[in-house]
């Protein structure tokens, strides 16, 4: 589910814009704990202590990073394309909207099963998870970024994760994001 919905926007944006400038490529510096970005909406991102960097990604499309913890994965995808149109595929997509201090930002929930969402799967994680998917936008210039926060969960609890567990969970990831 994760790899349809990320591939679905990674076509979206593809297929639809083409940057003026090719972006700095964001740098993640392990002696600050940081990925650092000039040209996205995200600028700074403060990795917390228990997440481990376990994959960097230089595609085309995306500059992508893999955080691992214990039980949980934190996502970063650094997009090379502007956000011209794909506001419209995103709300087509069931992302929903919201204005948060810092600007506008697009989230999703996704939830099933670990393995299906992303690879490879934490050591200690349960078989099932939960995930928000948030796209926080920034000035026209910007590049869009898209970040993801999967939590491990047991498959029988995964049905009770309600509106206030999906509001703690997009928080949090806005918290990592700094975008309150």
């Amino acid at each position: 589910m994760r790899a349809a919905l990320l591939a679905f926007f990674l076509f979206a944006l593809a297929g639809c814009v083409s940057a003026p400038k090719p972006p700095s490529v964001p740098v993640y510096d392990r002696s600050a704990h940081v990925v650092m970005a000039d040209d996205h909406s995200v600028k700074r991102l403060y990795v917390p202590e228990e997440f481990s960097l376990e994959a960097r990604e230089n595609e085309d499309v995306h500059t992508g990073f893999g955080f691992l913890s214990d039980k949980s994965v934190l996502y970063m995808f650094y997009m090379k394309s502007e956000r011209k149109g794909a506001e419209e595929d995103l709300e087509a997509s069931g992302y929903q909207e919201e204005q948060i201090k810092s600007g506008k930002v697009h989230y999703a929930f996704v939830r099933g099963i670990y393995a299906d969402q992303v690879s490879p799967v934490p050591d200690e994680a349960d078989l099932c998870v939960v995930s928000v998917v948030v796209i926080p936008w920034g000035r026209k210039s910007e590049m869009p970024v898209i970040a993801q926060l999967l939590k491990s969960r047991k498959c029988d609890d995964i049905d009770d994760f309600g509106e206030y567990q999906q509001s703690k969970l997009k928080h949090e990831l806005y918290d990592i994001l700094e975008l309150r």
